[in-house]
Order: C-alpha cells, then sequence, then structure tokens
C-alpha cells in the first residue's frame, strides 16, 4: 500500500443500519474517531452484498461485514469471488 493511501484525508466505511454497527455508528457520532485523528464517513448501504462489492472494488476502505463476506484483497484473492480463509469446525 502507497505512503499517500496511508494518509487520505477522510476514511469511507460502509455498513448496514443494523444493531451490531452500533459502535460504530456511536463512535463517529460522539467524536470517537476525530479525537484519535480519524475522519471518518459513514455510509448506508441497504443490502450486505452493496457493502461487500464496494469494499472489494475500492469505494470504501473499510466496513462492517458478517465475518464470512471478507474482502479478497484480505484473503489474498485477487478475483472477485472469494473463498473464507476461515475453517469452522464442528462439533
Amino acid at each position: 500500500m502507497s505512503q499517500d493511501r496511508l494518509r487520505q484525508d477522510r476514511l469511507r466505511i460502509g455498513f448496514i443500519p443494523l444493531c451490531d454497527a452500533a459502535a460504530l455508528i456511536v463512535a463517529v457520532d460522539r467524536g470517537f474517531t476525530t479525537a484519535e485523528g480519524l475522519d471518518v464517513e459513514l455510509v448506508r448501504e441497504v443490502s450486505w452484498s452493496n457493502v461487500r462489492d464496494k469494499l472489494n472494488i475500492g469505494i470504501f476502505d473499510a466496513a462492517h461485514l458478517l465475518a464470512r463476506w471478507q474482502s479478497p484483497r484480505a484473503s489474498g484473492s485477487a478475483t472477485s469471488r472469494c473463498r473464507s480463509s476461515l475453517r469452522w469446525r464442528s462439533g
């Protein structure tokens, strides 16, 4: 990742407005992110697939997602389809 990318002015974070995104929403609303030197723009989306796809193509810098829908960049895959690198054990 280039130094210019690391020094960007604003982080765009996609989310679905559900209870489990509350910590992220409150952190931005109450100024906790600003106090840490982060300029965060929260972008509300209507579906998990919208958030995942916008993260994968670089529209979002980060996202609140279901664990199984990680970014291909996070898993090391260059394709748009991504397999989770997590292995689940049953029982």
